[in-house]
């Protein structure tokens, strides 16, 4: 089973430069806040799913709640290196 990503860094840095910013973000601090969120949201999530069920997007609803948390917890090890004229990007999850 995977875990969920517990950090994520970021470096901004000029072209030429050999140092920048560099951003360290603890995703694992951010998850009891997320949770307390979505303890609040989860009430309203159900009735929208219960009321758009018939339609068929009620489905649509839940299999794409269920598959962001899989998408978040499939992060680890993604790399994203953006260069533009003047300055370097950097994100990795870890």
């Amino acid at each position: 089973m995977n875990r969920p990503p517990l950090w994520l860094n970021v470096r901004i840095r000029e072209e030429g430069r050999r140092f920048g910013w560099f951003i360290p973000l603890p995703l694992f601090l951010l998850a009891p806040v997320i949770l307390a969120i979505l303890l609040v949201l989860v009430p309203f999530i159900l009735i929208g799913v219960l009321l758009t069920w018939e339609m068929g997007w009620g489905r649509v609803a839940l299999k794409g709640l269920l598959a962001s948390f899989g998408l978040f917890w499939a992060m680890r090890g993604l790399k994203v290196d953006v260069r533009g004229r003047r300055q370097i990007v950097m994100v990795s999850v870890i």
